[in-house]
C-alpha cells in the first residue's frame, strides 16, 4: 500500500487528526452508547498515546517510513487487546472497528497530502505536461547476498541451484552478473550462500559483530537501519505476547542478518515475522565487540546495585550512564525507552521489566573478563537488578508524563471550545470603530494566553518523555486552567475523563455489546440492594375493630357469674391481644412455615 507518513510533521498531523475524532466522538450524542463505542473510543486513545510515544524520538529531518496497511495492523492489535481487557462475555466486533479506522484514514488522506504529493504538485504545476515518449525499459537487477541477479529468457532447460527443478524453454529466470549463479525469481532470495565473485574485504563487511562507533557518524545518531528495525517493533509486536522473550526461526535471522549486510536500505522488515526482528536486535547488542555499557563502567554499574536506598540507587545508575560515549548514551537512551514502551503494555505482551531485564542483562551489560562460574552467577543478578532499575524508572516517568501530556492535552481543548464559545457569543460589529474595539477583548486575550502556555508545556513533557533521567519533579501546570478543564469539560460531567475506563470503580460490565454501558453497580443482581420494603400502614377500620374486640372481651371477663375458667379464658385471649397489639407497634415481617403466609 502507500506510503502515508514519511517525516514527524505527519505523524504529528496524524495524532492530532485521531485526537479531534476523540474529542468529536466524546461531545457527540450518545443518547444510547454501547460497550462498543467505549472500547473503540478507548482504542483511539491508545493509538493516539502511541503516536505521540513514536514521533517524540524522531529526530530533525529523520526519515520516516509508515505504511496504510502498518496503521491499520497497529490498531487492530490494539483493539484486540482493549476487547480482551473488557469484563464480558461477547465477542467484539473487530472488523466493524477496523472498518471505521480505516474511514478515519482514508479522511486523513484526502485532507493531509504528504510530502511526496506536495513536491509532486508543485512540480507539476510548474512544468506542463510533456509528450510521452516510449522508451526501453532498464533491466532490474536483484542484489542479495552480495549476487546481481538480471532476468534472463531461458533458451535451453536449465535447473534452479535452489530448489533443483527445471525452467523450461522461453520461461523467465534469475542470473547472477557475477558468479552466474541461475534460480526461479521466487528463489533469488532464499540463497544462504554469499556471491563468489565478492572480494574478500566486501565479505567481511558487516554490521553485526563491527564496532559501534563505525556504524554512527560524527554526531553520534542511531543507526537508520536499527531505528527503523525498533519502530517495526513497536509498530506491529507491542502487544504480541512473549516479545523478546520467544526466539524467531534461526534460518529466517541468519536470512535477514545477511539481507542486512548486503544492503541496508533496500531491506523490507514487513515480511519478517515479529520474533526474528527482536531476536535480530538482540542479536545485534550481543555481537558488539564491546557492549553497549562498555567494559569500562562495569564495576560501577554493579557496585550500584548494592546501595539500599532505591532512590539513592537509581540517581546512581543514572549518574553513571552520563559517563558513556555520545553514540553509546543516545543508542541506551532509545533502547530502554523502547523496553518501557514495551513494559507498559504488560497486560498483553506479559513482559514485565524484570523479564526484559533478564533477557537485555547479558547483552548489553557483560564483564571484560570471564570469570568464574559462581562469581558469574553472582553478576548475573547484579546486572539484571541494574538494568532492572532502570526500566522500572522509565516505566514510572514515562506513565506519570504521559499521563500528564494527556491532561494538558485535554485541558487544551476545553479552552479552545471556551474561546470558540466566547467568539461565538461576541455581538455582531456595526462599523469599523466597533470591529476594533471587540477585536480581542481582555478575556480572550488571557484565554488565548492560557492556550499558548498549556501547548508550551505540552512540547516540554513530549521533550521529556524519551530522555533518559530521572523525573525528580513534575512539571506544574496552571491550577486554574486545569480546573477550567474539569469544571467546563467540553465532554461533559457523564464522560469527563476517558482514562476513567482504567478506573476499577468504572469497570463496564454488558452480557451483549448492543446493551448500553452502565456502570457496575446497576448490574447487580436485581433481587439483591433493592430498595428496602416501606412499612405498611394498617386502614383505620383495623385498628377500630381490634379495640371493640378487645373491649368486648374485657366486659365478658367482668360480667358476674363468671366461672374462674372462663376469667383465665378471657385472661389469656387479653394477653394475646395486648401481646398483638405490642407486636403490631414494632412491624415485623417473618414467613411462616406451615402455611407459608405473610404475617404482621
Amino acid at each position: 500500500m502507500n506510503k502515508l507518513i514519511s517525516d514527524r510533521t505527519e505523524l504529528q498531523h496524524l495524532s492530532a487528526f485521531i485526537y479531534q475524532k476523540i474529542i468529536e466522538m466524546s461531545t457527540g450524542n450518545r443518547k444510547r452508547e454501547t460497550i462498543v463505542d467505549k472500547v473503540f473510543r478507548r482504542a483511539l486513545r491508545e493509538f493516539h498515546q502511541n503516536m505521540v510515544s513514536s514521533y517524540v524520538v524522531i529526530k530533525g529531518d529523520q526519515q520516516v517510513s509508515l505504511h496504510y496497511r502498518d496503521l491499520l495492523l497497529s490498531f487492530e492489535q490494539i483493539l484486540n487487546s482493549i476487547s480482551k481487557q473488557e469484563y464480558t462475555s461477547a465477542n467484539f466486533p473487530v472488523s466493524m472497528g477496523i472498518n471505521a479506522f480505516r474511514g478515519f484514514l482514508d479522511e486523513f488522506m484526502r485532507l493531509y497530502k504528504t510530502k511526496e504529493d506536495r513536491l509532486k504538485d508543485a512540480v507539476d504545476g510548474q512544468t506542463l505536461p510533456k509528450k510521452k515518449e516510449r522508451r526501453r525499459k532498464k533491466e532490474e537487477v536483484l542484489e542479495f547476498v552480495g549476487h546481481k541477479f538480471v532476468t534472463v529468457v531461458m533458451n535451453i532447460p536449465t535447473a534452479c541451484e535452489h530448489c533443483g527443478s527445471f525452467m523450461w524453454l522461453m520461461e523467465k529466470g534469475q542470473v547472477c552478473q557475477v558468479c552466474k549463479l541461475t534460480c526461479h525469481k521466487r528463489c533469488y532470495n532464499k540463497h544462504s550462500i554469499p556471491c563468489r565473485g565478492l572480494d574478500k574485504e566486501e565479505l567481511s563487511k558487516t554490521i553485526f559483530g563491527a564496532s559501534l562507533k563505525t556504524l554512527v557518524d560524527e554526531e553520534g545518531t542511531i543507526p537508520p537501519f536499527l531505528e527503523r528495525l525498533i519502530s517495526v517493533i513497536e509498530i506491529k509486536g507491542l502487544y504480541t505476547e512473549g516479545l523478546y522473550r520467544k526466539s524467531g526461526a534461526s534460518v529466517k535471522i541468519r536470512l535477514l542478518k545477511q539481507a542486512l549486510s548486503a544492503d541496508l536500505g533496500s531491506t523490507d522488515y514487513d515480511e519478517c515475522p515479529i520474533h526474528v526482528l527482536t531476536s535480530t536486535l538482540k542479536g545485534f547488542f550481543r555481537e558488539l565487540p564491546e557492549p553497549l555499557m562498555t567494559f569500562d563502567l562495569y564495576s560501577h554499574f554493579v557496585q550500584a546495585t548494592d546501595l539500599s536506598d532505591p532512590r539513592e540507587r537509581v540517581q546512581t545508575i543514572y549518574d553513571i550512564t552520563k559517563k558513556l560515549p555520545k553514540a553509546n548514551f543516545m543508542l541506551l537512551e532509545r533502547l530502554i525507552f523502547h523496553l518501557a514502551r514495551v513494559a507498559y503494555n504488560e497486560p498483553s505482551n506479559k513482559m514485565t521489566p524484570t523479564n526484559l531485564a533478564v533477557v537485555f542483562a547479558p547483552c548489553i551489560l557483560r564483564p571484560r573478563v570471564q570469570k568464574s562460574a559462581q562469581e558469574s552467577l553472582m553478576d548475573v543478578s547484579k546486572q539484571t537488578a541494574c538494568i532492572e532499575s532502570i526500566i522500572k524508572e522509565q516505566l514510572r516517568k514515562y506513565q506519570s508524563t504521559l499521563s500528564e501530556f494527556v491532561t494538558l492535552e485535554d485541558a487544551t481543548a476545553a479552552t479552545q471550545v471556551k474561546l470558540t464559545n466566547l467568539r461565538a457569543s461576541r455581538p455582531p460589529a456595526e462599523s469599523a470603530v466597533d470591529a476594533l474595539r471587540l477585536s480581542e477583548p481582555e478575556e480572550e486575550a488571557e484565554i488565548l494566553s492560557q492556550i499558548q502556555s498549556l501547548v508550551h508545556e505540552q512540547s516540554l513533557l513530549a521533550e521529556m518523555l524519551s530522555a533518559l533521567e530521572p523525573r525528580l519533579r513534575t512539571v506544574s501546570s496552571d491550577d486554574d486552567m486545569l480546573s477550567n478543564f474539569d469544571t467546563q469539560s467540553h465532554r461533559g460531567s457523564k464522560d469527563s475523563s476517558l482514562e476513567d475506563l482504567g478506573d476499577n470503580r468504572y469497570e463496564e460490565y454488558a452480557l451483549t455489546f448492543d446493551l448500553p454501558v452502565l456502570p457496575s453497580s446497576q448490574l447487580r443482581h436485581l433481587t439483591k440492594h433493592r430498595s428496602p420494603v416501606p412499612v405498611r400502614r394498617q386502614p383505620s377500620w383495623h385498628m377500630r375493630g381490634l379495640a371493640s374486640s378487645s373491649l368486648a372481651q374485657s366486659s365478658a371477663a367482668a360480667l358476674p357469674g363468671g366461672s374462674s375458667s372462663d376469667g383465665a379464658v378471657g385472661g389469656s385471649a387479653l394477653h394475646r391481644q395486648s401481646s398483638a397489639e405490642v407486636d403490631f407497634a414494632k412491624p415485623r415481617f417473618e414467613l411462616q412455615s406451615e402455611d407459608d403466609t405473610m404475617i404482621i
